[in-house]
């Protein structure tokens, strides 16, 4: 949520001449989860893999 604040108050000019500054906030908001969702995917899958070669490796 801070993030979508910060963004907005850097764009403000997009913002306020957006014909609906809600729908816009709402448009930012859900750009903001799907990075956070696609970043946290990234994270899991990388993880995933490296718990999966370090069980491998220690003979676990």
């Amino acid at each position: 949520m801070q993030e979508l604040f910060a963004f907005a108050w850097e764009h403000q000019a997009d913002l306020w001449s957006s014909a609906s500054p809600t729908g816009w906030l709402y448009r930012v908001l859900r750009y903001k989860v799907l990075e956070l969702l696609k970043e946290d995917r990234f994270w899991r899958k990388h993880l995933i893999r490296a718990a999966g070669e370090d069980a491998r490796f220690s003979g676990g």
